[in-house]
């Protein structure tokens, strides 16, 4: 007897009782009967998780339904290389590690009485987590909010971000987002090491050591006050800053540069160099880190008058012998000057040139009677420099070219007979009476020299007269 046919509604436990009945020629046997109908075998999960590449995959595939035992095995396709199917009764893993793509395959299970499930499965190996990036942390500033993303690439969602070593800041917080997480919050100045780790989903793990340096917060730009400058004198100034964050942008934020002079960022320092023409200049000089810090600092730049020598060329003239001594001037320029000889030229011998003061002073030798043409220069304190050639005239001194018998007069006669005479030196004239006198009644004009009056008594009379010049 064969009993065939598709049961239709498995009931995976017993069915209910039947009697079977065979008769022979010579009498008839029975017997009660159960079947029980199992529901087709299925295979579970329906889908697979993803994995890392490198990272061992382990998961476990369940079948229900259908009669044991089983028969496990692939049925189209390939698994990956490095992953293994391993059967066990009801259950077969999939284990192993492989590398990063897309593999397509189909597991079938066939039952004890031929039953058979075959689940078509895309598992997806993701690349494997790579470190957590940036490698290193830009620095911050004291007081400042700092703000940086961290982020991975790679590995399989969902993760979770921890500090694994060490401690953030106290003030500066991590937080999750996925793949990315932020650094953000405010510090003070310091450096701090900590390690940031990443989990993945499927247990992959990257992690990065860092420093993190708050530096000081940005500080006053120095100096507070600019120097002065001369006109048509390059005028170099460099400015500094203290803290902050490398690199800096430094700008004008209010008022102008003197036209021909340039503000040169360069880190710190930065410099303000060029020409300008004279005048007082007023602008604020604005300093931005990279951490966002800033600081102002408003400036009045003095460019003074250009130097120049206001003494006249032509000095007075000395005289051989005689003590001279004549100031040279200038004008303009910054700070203190400094005189100088230049171009190989010289005074007369005896005479000096004071190279603080700008006095020319001394005794003329005997020998140097005669014009003298030399060029002094005045530098101020900037280097500014002006030059003029002078001339200075040397001569003898006074003599008296009047003979010393002078003209007779008449008593009670008005004399009018003279009037000394001198050369040499330099005018105008002093006249004197030295030793002895006039005649009673005469008397000498000390700017002409003229002897006049009217005599009253009669002699012979001696005397030594003096002409002083200029």
């Amino acid at each position: 007897m064969n009993l065939a046919g598709t049961p239709t509604s498995p009931t995976g436990s017993p069915g209910p009782t039947f009697t079977v009945q065979v008769t022979d020629l010579v009498g008839t046997g029975s017997q009660d009967l159960t079947i029980t109908i199992n529901p087709a075998p299925s295979i579970a999960p329906a889908t697979l998780p993803p994995g890392d590449a490198g990272v061992t995959y382990n998961q476990n595939l369940n079948v229900t339904g259908g009669t044991a035992p089983y028969t496990w095995s692939i049925s189209a396709g390939t698994l990956p290389n490095g992953i293994n199917l391993a059967p066990s009764g009801s259950t077969a893993t999939l284990n192993g590690s492989t590398t990063a793509g897309s593999y397509n395959f189909t597991i079938q299970v066939i039952d004890n009485v031929g039953g058979v499930a075959s689940p078509a499965y895309t598992l997806i190996i993701n690349p494997a987590m790579s470190g957590v990036a940036p490698a290193a942390l830009p620095a911050g500033d004291a007081g400042l909010t700092y703000t940086q993303n961290l982020r991975v690439a790679g590995g399989t969602a969902p993760y979770a971000w921890s500090v694994s070593a060490g401690s953030l800041p106290t003030g500066i917080n991590l937080t999750p987002s996925g793949p990315n997480a932020t650094l953000s919050g405010s510090a003070a100045a310091g450096n701090y090491n900590f390690t940031i780790q990443v989990i993945d989903n499927v247990g992959g793990v990257a992690s990065q050591a860092y420093t993190l340096v708050i530096n000081p917060a940005l500080s006053g730009i120095t100096p507070g006050t600019l120097p002065q400058g001369d006109a048509g004198v390059t005028y170099n100034q460099n400015l500094n800053v203290s803290g902050g964050t490398a690199p800096y942008a430094w700008s004008v934020s209010a008022g102008a540069l003197p036209t021909g002079i340039n503000l040169t960022p360069s880190g710190s320092p930065a410099t303000l160099s060029g020409s300008a023409a004279a005048g007082t200049y007023n602008f604020t000089i604005k300093v931005t880190d990279n951490a966002g810090g800033s600081d102002t600092q408003a400036y009045v730049l003095t460019i003074n008058s250009a130097l120049s020598i206001t003494t006249p060329s032509s000095l007075p003239a000395g005289e051989i012998t005689t003590f001279y001594s004549q100031q040279l001037n200038a004008s303009g320029g910054s700070g203190s000057y400094t005189w100088a000889l230049i171009n190989s030229t010289s005074l007369p011998q005896g005479v000096d040139l004071n190279t603080s003061t700008g006095l020319i002073s001394g005794t003329p030798a005997s020998n140097t009677v005669g014009p003298h043409n030399f060029t002094v220069q005045v530098t101020d304190t900037l280097q500014g420099s002006a030059s003029l050639t002078f001339s200075l005239n040397t001569v003898g001194g006074p003599s008296i070219t009047t003979g010393p018998t002078l003209p007779n007069g008449t008593v009670n006669a008005v004399y009018s007979g003279v009037t000394l005479m001198a050369s040499d030196g330099t005018a105008p004239y002093s006249w004197s009476i030295t030793v002895g006198a006039l005649p009673a009644n005469l008397i000498l004009n000390g700017s002409t020299g003229a002897i006049t009056g009217t005599p009253i008594a009669q002699g012979t009379f001696n005397f030594t007269a003096q002409v002083t010049d200029a």
